[in-house]
């Protein structure tokens, strides 16, 4: 029998944040819950002072696996206006570089899961942007990023706001199209 298909019980690792605890400390509450045996961590502000490596070793530590990371933009105020849309095209390279890098640092881990979540693309009064450019500067990144290393798969986060007033993929149905469209 193989262990490979076997499910796991993970949980995001901000449920076990305490005030002024770190993330050793909230990896060691989460190896205190009876069954769960993976987690999935944010980056990049999880790895902070820490390498794929030194988080490996203490999920290990406390018997549990890494489930998927997730990326965060909104630890950089610089990403406020967009990460994947903002206006400066620097900032959007910036963006795609950070994913990659985060998806370099889950393949490191053994991870098969980049989650993405742009809760920062979107916007907050109508006719505020163009719709056309948003979304496909959005396609376009995930595309690229999507590409950047296959044997890490790629899950989009949909949610209908926050930050964003409007995030471009609010739901199921934009975020299937979002697929279809880039194939």
């Amino acid at each position: 029998m193989t262990l490979l298909n076997r499910p796991r019980y993970a949980a995001r690792l901000n449920a076990f944040k305490t005030r002024g605890g770190g993330i050793a400390q909230m990896l060691a509450a989460a190896g205190q819950v009876g069954g769960l045996d993976a987690a999935d961590l944010n980056y990049p502000d999880h790895f902070e002072g820490h390498s794929p490596q030194s988080l490996s070793r203490l999920l290990a530590d406390q018997g549990m696996a890494l489930n998927g990371l997730a990326m965060r933009y909104y630890t950089d105020p610089g990403f406020r206006l967009g990460a994947f849309t903002h206006p400066d095209e620097r900032v959007r390279r910036a963006a795609i570089d950070q994913t990659k890098q985060g998806i370099d640092a889950c393949a490191a881990m053994g991870g098969q899961v980049m989650t993405l979540w742009m809760g920062q693309d979107g916007f907050d009064y109508s006719f505020q942007v163009d719709y056309d450019r948003l979304w496909d500067l959005t396609l376009e990144a995930i595309a690229e990023v999507a590409d950047h290393h296959p044997g890490v798969d790629i899950a989009l986060e949909y949610k209908p706001n926050e930050p964003r007033a409007f995030a471009l993929m609010p739901d199921m149905g934009a975020t299937l199209l979002a697929l279809r469209e880039m194939d």
